[in-house]
């Protein structure tokens, strides 16, 4: 489920409710209340818990927008770099860039 800081990052997220009035009829102060959820809120609150599921799907398909066009404006589906990145697959398949951590 949520961890304590999901909890109180969605929290923050919630309509002000500490301030229920700020004056009363009369004009003087009003009494402020303090919101806190019910035992269990984010455990059992299903319909939240599939929107915030839904929510981070849709954030990681857009970041995954933004890296395919970094790459393609880096040049990085084009055949020459494709080509380089296949050679360099295979050196590593055989280990020749893992030299390094065996030592001399």
């Amino acid at each position: 489920m949520l961890s304590s800081e999901d909890q109180a990052e969605c929290l923050s997220h919630l309509p002000p409710l500490d301030v229920v009035c700020n004056e009363d009829v009369n004009g003087s102060k009003g009494r402020t209340l303090t919101y806190k959820p019910v035992e269990g809120f984010f455990e059992k609150n299903t319909a939240l818990l599939d929107d915030i599921r839904t929510f981070q799907a849709s954030l990681l398909n857009l970041v995954g927008l933004i890296v395919i066009q970094n790459d393609l404006g880096d040049g990085r589906f084009e055949s020459s770099f494709l080509n380089r990145a296949s050679v360099a697959r295979e050196r590593r398949l055989r280990g020749e860039f893992d030299k390094w951590k065996v030592g001399p």
